[in-house]
């Protein structure tokens, strides 16, 4: 109940950080002096921009907003080079041959200024160009999901104000001297900047909740899920299966939110005291924090398929010992007090109990009167101490990077 309720509480602050944001971005389109000396018009870029960038953690807020403003300055860039090109171009002459031949090119009447036709010909052809490349460059994109965002937003950019410039060519509202084909994109970058900047403010100043916090809480929730299922894997088949098969579901889910978060926290403003000294959070080596959520679900998968392996006491031992040993890493990552309860010293102690464990399980199995039903008991005893091994030394391996937090 009080986790819920602080979820419910940081999901509360996260929502008035962004209505605040609308708000202020608002007052660009509802204030008529802003609109018209600040927006010029063009004022409900920097509310899109605050909506669609204003995400729960701070990394996903400031890998957002740089994508958004990179992807919306590349595009309209791109737009403005078609705009230069137009004027070079002399669409009346070739507009003035179409209409001269709209006859024997068999036009109907309503299409005689081919002035209009051969410039929309144009910006067809521009925006079908960029949208292959663009397109083509995401689905190439080696960093996925980084830098999707920047190839969409660089598309939509392009193909929007180059429809938009023909579309205002054409009307009376250029074409009575109320409007400008080139300040359009100008301005749309500087709305979309302008909202980019506003919502990475409200991200750092106005309580911001950090993707490291939150990889740092999953580490630790992983390892109590696997403690549960080390537990249940001893218990010769006497266990609630629709809670240990819950706990390997956010199991397996954990490693691709590990990932997630991981990817994340490298776009966070934030120091952290390493042994080595402060370090930026982008220059944290979040990747280990990942390779140590594979080794998790491998983990849970092998303690997920000798659950119920009837290895009686023996295999029971390993089991409880091993369960030990991943609370503690529990306890050590939730940042809490470690003195006698889960330093190294003990740590290392009980993984020398599930080392004799094993040893005594795979003893028993070879015996000429094992069963032949103990595949799941060969199953723990062979794999479970290399896979805790790994997972003790990579989270170790990660307090000394200051991943984690550090203990003795």
């Amino acid at each position: 109940a009080s986790a819920q309720r602080q979820r419910d509480a940081a999901n509360l602050r996260w929502a008035v950080r962004v209505a605040l944001c609308v708000c202020v971005s608002a007052s660009l389109v509802l204030d008529t002096d802003l609109r018209v000396d600040v927006a010029h018009g063009y004022g409900i870029w920097a509310l899109i921009s605050v909506v669609n960038c204003s995400e729960r953690l701070q990394g996903d807020l400031m890998r957002k907003s740089v994508e958004r403003f990179a992807g919306t300055l590349v595009g309209s860039a791109a737009a403005l080079m078609v705009l230069q090109v137009d004027d070079l171009i002399s669409f009346r002459s070739i507009g003035e041959w179409v209409a001269d031949n709209a006859e024997l090119l068999h036009l109907p009447a309503a299409a005689a200024d081919g002035a209009w036709v051969s410039r929309g010909s144009f910006y067809l052809c521009c925006v079908f160009v960029y949208t292959i490349g663009a397109v083509f460059a995401r689905a190439s994109n080696k960093q996925s999901p980084n830098w999707d965002y920047f190839f969409f937003l660089s598309v939509l950019s392009f193909d929007f104000l180059c429809i938009d410039a023909y579309q205002q060519q054409i009307s009376l509202w250029v074409a009575m001297g109320f409007g400008s084909d080139t300040m359009g994109p100008q301005y749309r970058v500087y709305m979309v900047l302008l909202g980019a900047l506003l919502t990475v403010l409200a991200g750092l100043l106005v309580w911001p909740t950090y993707a490291s916090t939150e990889l740092r809480e999953r580490v630790s929730t992983d390892c109590v899920r696997l403690a549960l299922l080390a537990s249940d894997a001893g218990n010769d088949g006497v266990t609630d299966c629709a809670s240990e098969s819950e706990d390997f579901r956010q199991l397996e889910a954990g490693a691709a939110i590990i990932e997630r978060l991981s990817n994340l926290c490298k776009y966070e403003a934030r120091v952290f005291s390493t042994p080595n000294g402060l370090r930026a959070s982008r220059g944290m080596e979040w990747e280990r924090l990942e390779a140590l959520g594979r080794i998790y679900r491998a983990l849970g998968t092998t303690l997920a398929a000798a659950r119920g392996g009837g290895g009686g006491a023996r295999a029971a031992a390993l089991c409880a010992a091993a369960s030990r040993v991943l609370r503690m890493l529990s306890v050590r990552s939730a940042g809490k007090a470690v003195r006698g309860r889960a330093s190294r010293r003990l740590l290392y102690a009980e993984m020398r109990k599930v080392d004799d464990a094993a040893a005594r399980v795979m003893a028993e199995c070879a015996a000429p009167a094992a069963s032949e039903s103990q595949a799941g008991t060969l199953l723990l005893a062979g794999r479970v101490p290399g896979q805790l091994r790994g997972v003790i030394e990579a989270f170790l391996e990660a307090e000394e990077r200051g991943l984690l937090a550090s203990r003795t």
